[in-house]
């Protein structure tokens, strides 16, 4: 009844269809389609929180800057879909503000290192999205603070002391001594590691293994005894 209200008149028979979350699901017996209702602009433009499969399916001619940018600010699928004349750095910049994800999509010559910093800050799955070279030592830490599912995305360059003691802080479960650089390595690396994950003692050499690293590791996960 929702889409029945949605159209009037003549247009009353495309009006039904049936749709879920994920897209767009077949017509109900003698109506239209999801793509049959798109035709009419009438519909175009109430049909707005359909997001990205308004894109897909309506028809080209009924497709205007607005309704791009009123669905990009929301759904960053939508990129894959909105036509290229209006994908301008203004464009870009615009939506960026309401929908940090579509840096995923923007291209690089658009991207500024304020952008990275306020889009790792808002959330730091997009970490991996930020082209290498705006992967500052600023933006890598406020990534790490977060999520440690992205240290191996942090250039090799540049980790220090610092990132890898502010990484075993931090949801250190998800990291593995093993994917630090060695030259890094020290007791106190050792020590902080074998703390958050017994296991990890099977990576310190052995003339660095001392009685301490092996108590640690032992009170953290009884089983690093086998690493012992």
């Amino acid at each position: 009844e929702y889409f029945r209200s949605l159209v009037t008149g003549e247009k009353n028979g495309r009006s039904l269809c049936s749709v879920n979350y994920l897209g767009v699901l077949e017509a109900w017996p003698e109506t239209y389609s999801f793509k049959h209702l798109l035709q009419w602009p009438d519909t175009v433009a109430m049909l707005m929180f359909f997001r990205s499969n308004i894109l897909r399916f309506a028809k080209k001619k009924l497709i205007t800057y607005e309704i791009c940018m009123e669905i990009a600010k929301y759904d960053s699928n939508a990129f894959k879909y909105i036509p290229q004349r209006f994908l301008t750095r203004e464009f870009y910049e615009e939506a960026f503000v309401n929908n940090k994800f579509s840096l995923e999509y923007m291209p690089e010559e658009y991207i500024t290192l304020e952008m990275c910093v306020a889009a790792v800050t808002y959330y730091s799955g997009i970490f991996k999205y930020i082209p290498l070279k705006y992967r500052t030592k600023e933006i890598c830490r406020i990534a790490l603070s977060s999520d440690m599912w992205h240290y191996e995305e942090v250039p090799y360059e540049i980790w220090d002391k610092e990132l890898v003691m502010l990484a075993y802080q931090h949801n250190a479960w998800q990291i593995s001594l093993d994917r630090i650089p060695q030259e890094l390595w020290d007791d106190e690396i050792f020590l902080m590691a074998v703390s958050k994950s017994g296991r990890d003692i099977q990576f310190v050499p052995q003339e660095q293994i001392t009685y301490e690293l092996c108590q640690k590791a032992v009170e953290n996960e009884w089983y690093a005894v086998k690493y012992i």
